[in-house]
């Protein structure tokens, strides 16, 4: 299904201003907002688990036309501020030290936001164009600026930012191999990505499996979405220092 061009244009525009800048300002001194509580009842939440089942055995099976137009991350300064929506039982993601503490999911705020803005059920929304699962407990977004280098696209055939898409086919070729063994940060994304893989598709074994597409986007798993395209994706890289960080309500983020 290809990705509506008002969509995309809608999220360009979006992000215009804010990769243009030479680098990325500090955020005001505010305060930490409070986790927000997420729970829906019983019979609401089977109808969620099914959409999401069904969307994890979709995302595992590869067409050419899942090489979607993504949002290339070039220019300006050397640090970007990104947003990682977070259930709280997994604990923080950054150490006293002000590194993270674990390889972290993130999303540029500018092509996030218009995503659950006005959203009846903020969280869920977040959820769905994330790919998250549908998940009781409390949430919050971690709100940070992270240098460029430290980012990568979850994508098979490449994790560079830069790119505007990533290839179905994986690189095979001696010099894709070649460039694995001498390129540690190269042979790291493919790793992470086997990885990403193998535990995503799955069910009964953990917790929860993931609508991983391995294209650098995340799914939409929301049954009423007009496309399954959510929003591009990237890892920021455990160990990563990160900055200007702080904590905002999903709710508020979605006004």
């Amino acid at each position: 299904m290809a990705v509506r061009g008002w969509r995309f244009a809608r999220l360009v525009a979006g992000l215009a201003a804010g990769l243009a800048v030479g680098s990325v300002a500090a955020l005001p001194a505010v305060a930490d907002d409070k986790p927000v509580a997420w729970s829906v009842p019983e019979a609401a939440m089977a109808d969620l688990v099914d959409a999401y089942q069904r969307a994890i055995r979709n995302a595992a099976i590869k067409h050419p036309s899942d090489a979607r137009p993504l949002l290339a991350i070039t220019g300006g300064g050397a640090s970007v501020r990104m947003v990682a929506l977070k259930w709280t039982g997994g604990g923080d993601i950054v150490d006293r030290n002000g590194r993270l503490n674990r390889d972290v999911w993130v999303s540029l705020p500018a092509e996030l936001k218009p995503n659950c803005r006005g959203a009846r059920d903020p969280i869920l929304a977040l959820q769905q164009v994330l790919g998250q699962p549908p998940q009781i407990g409390d949430y919050i977004l971690w709100d940070f600026s992270i240098a460029k280098r430290q980012l990568f696209r979850p994508c098979a055939s490449g994790g560079e930012i830069t790119t505007p898409r990533c290839a179905v086919s994986l690189p095979n070729d001696p010099e894709v191999e070649a460039r694995a063994k001498a390129d540690a940060a190269f042979a790291a994304t493919r790793a992470f990505v086997f990885e990403q893989m193998w535990s995503s598709y799955t069910r009964n074994v953990h917790a929860f499996g993931y609508p991983f597409t391995g294209m650098g986007w995340s799914y939409d798993w929301n049954p009423k979405a007009e496309d399954t395209f959510g929003i591009s994706e990237y890892i920021a890289r455990k160990g990563a220092r990160v900055s200007n960080v702080r904590k905002v309500s999903p709710v508020k983020f979605c006004r």
